[in-house]
């Protein structure tokens, strides 16, 4: 991929990222401001734990790039 087409894609990319992100952000913040309720998780150790709020922004930011580039592969950590 080279040129002008290449430059879409990558402007098209950044865009998505910065809508996910701010999204996801968003999200992350609504859990944040009742953090007195989040349900929180031992994973593997005592020390390895995970959020609702952690799989919930995961599964959210996943998806959205899944929805418009379905090819995108997934690296998630907390929900597979």
């Amino acid at each position: 991929m080279s040129g002008v087409g290449a430059d879409a894609a990558i402007d098209a990319r950044l865009a998505l990222a910065r809508s996910v992100g701010a999204e996801a952000g968003a999200l992350a913040l609504r859990f944040w401001l009742r953090r007195g309720e989040l349900a929180i998780e031992a994973k593997a150790s005592l020390q390895d734990i995970v959020s609702e709020a952690d799989r919930a922004v995961e599964r959210l930011s996943a998806t959205a790039w899944r929805r418009r580039i379905p090819r995108t592969g997934s690296s998630a950590r907390n929900t597979g």
